[in-house]
C-alpha cells in the first residue's frame, strides 16, 4: 500500500507499493557496475527493419548488417568525401543511396517463381 499523509499519497513514494519501493531502493543502492551489467542483460531488442518495412515498398529499408557495413566503411575512411580520384560525383550520402538502390534491385518481386529457378 502507498503511504498516506493526510489521506493523500506521499509525493516521495509516487503511488508505489512498499514492495515496489524496496525494489527501487535496492536498485539505487547497488553499485553502478551491477546496474550497467543488468541494463546490458535486459535491454529491449527491436524487430529487424526488413520485417517491419518491406524493402520493395520503402526505399532505404536495408538489412542491418549491410547498413552496419556501410557505416563501418565510412567510419574507417573518414576522408571519403575528400578523395580527389572520384571527384565530386560520389559522396558518402550518394554511396549510401547507391547501396540502398542496389539492395532494392536485388529483391525478387512477390509471386516470382524463384523455386522453379532453384530447382533447375
Amino acid at each position: 500500500k502507498a503511504q498516506l499523509v493526510n489521506d493523500k499519497p506521499h509525493p516521495e513514494f509516487n503511488y508505489r507499493t512498499s514492495s515496489e519501493r524496496k525494489i527501487i531502493d535496492m536498485w539505487y543502492s547497488s553499485s553502478p557496475m551491477y546496474r550497467h551489467s543488468m541494463n546490458i542483460k535486459h535491454t529491449k531488442s527491436y524487430d529487424p527493419v526488413m520485417s517491419v518495412l518491406r524493402g520493395d515498398r520503402y526505399f532505404g529499408s536495408i538489412p542491418e548488417k549491410i547498413n552496419d557495413h556501410i557505416n563501418e566503411f565510412l567510419f574507417s575512411n573518414p576522408d571519403w568525401d575528400e578523395k580527389s580520384d572520384r571527384g565530386e560525383f560520389l559522396t558518402a550520402d550518394k554511396l549510401k543511396t547507391l547501396v540502398q538502390f542496389k539492395c532494392l534491385r536485388a529483391l525478387c518481386d512477390p509471386g516470382e517463381a524463384v523455386g522453379l529457378l532453384a530447382a533447375q
